[in-house]
């Protein structure tokens, strides 16, 4: 026998909008004001494309930190012309924007899940929303990879 746990939801459809609207307006500044950096993973040459959310962005998005790790240390970065430190500033910049941009469309995907599994709640029509299934799980689980 199986006995399902009542669940409480804490945010309502009002509350989800109010969180929801400001990051949608978040998502669609940054997609005017940094296009470039958004469309592709920057760095990459259309030969090397791959898709948005495939594995291998993460260890692209370390090399990216590493990088930025290197031009930290002053005496690794001697060898280099200030030109070429520029280019690697603004590369590293570009790929942290990109990853900003995709962990907040992946967050505003979440609260658009939570209030259509809210709804689908109440549409007796529907077979339940097993809520419990979520129980434990962070935000940030939800919405990052382990990567």
């Amino acid at each position: 026998i199986t006995s399902s746990a009542k669940v409480e939801l804490l945010l309502d459809d009002d509350a989800l909008e109010s969180v929801r609207g400001p990051l949608i307006a978040l998502q669609n500044l940054m997609r005017e004001v940094f296009a470039p950096a958004i469309k592709t993973l920057p760095g990459i040459q259309d030969a090397d494309k791959m898709e948005i959310d495939g594995e291998d962005t993460a260890v692209l998005i370390s090399r990216s930190m590493q990088q930025s790790r290197f031009l930290r240390s002053s005496n690794d970065a001697k060898g280099y012309l200030s030109s070429d430190l520029t280019d690697i500033a603004k590369l590293v910049e570009e790929r942290n924007v990109h990853s900003l941009y995709r962990l907040l469309s992946r967050t505003v995907q979440l609260l658009q899940l939570l209030g259509l599994l809210r709804r689908a709640q109440d549409m007796l029509a529907l077979p339940e929303v097993e809520w419990g299934l979520l129980h434990g799980l962070t935000c940030s689980q939800l919405v990052t990879s382990r990567e």
